[in-house]
């Protein structure tokens, strides 16, 4: 095989394995903290955490199948580490960019959560009572 092969069958498996630990660990723990100990929509939680997982997959999946073409040819072993640097490092630039797109999906979700619970609890709905400054 080729230099250029091994290349890429180098960067297929390295950016597959990191795509696949980032989506799991996202899941396991982005649901953790969406909950925040609150076990009653479980259900609801896990199939919307399963969904941005999905997503995730495919996004990553795509970005990493158009950029196996992109760059030059490599004819020799440096060529090729120096290929495979890039797209693992253009990999890891839009895995942690999707990871805290994700992160902030998940504070969104546990934020939506406290403040219905907040309202269920008190009757007060914070978000349509206005605050006017204090008298002076």
């Amino acid at each position: 095989m080729t230099t250029m092969v091994w290349t890429h069958l180098t960067y297929l498996g390295i950016s597959t394995a990191i795509t696949v630990w980032v989506g799991r660990t996202l899941r396991k723990h982005g649901s953790i903290f969406a909950a925040d100990g609150d076990e009653s929509r479980s259900d609801l939680l896990d199939s919307f955490a399963h969904l941005l997982e999905v997503g995730f997959y495919l996004l990553n999946f795509g970005v990493i199948s158009m950029a196996l073409k992109a760059g030059e040819r490599a004819e020799d072993m440096q060529t090729a580490i120096e290929l495979l640097s890039t797209k693992i490092g253009a990999i890891l630039f839009v895995l942690g960019f999707i990871h805290l797109l994700m992160i902030a999906v998940f504070s969104g979700a546990r934020k939506r959560k406290q403040h219905e619970k907040w309202v269920s609890e008190t009757g007060v709905d914070r978000s349509s009572t206005v605050r006017r400054p204090a008298s002076v």
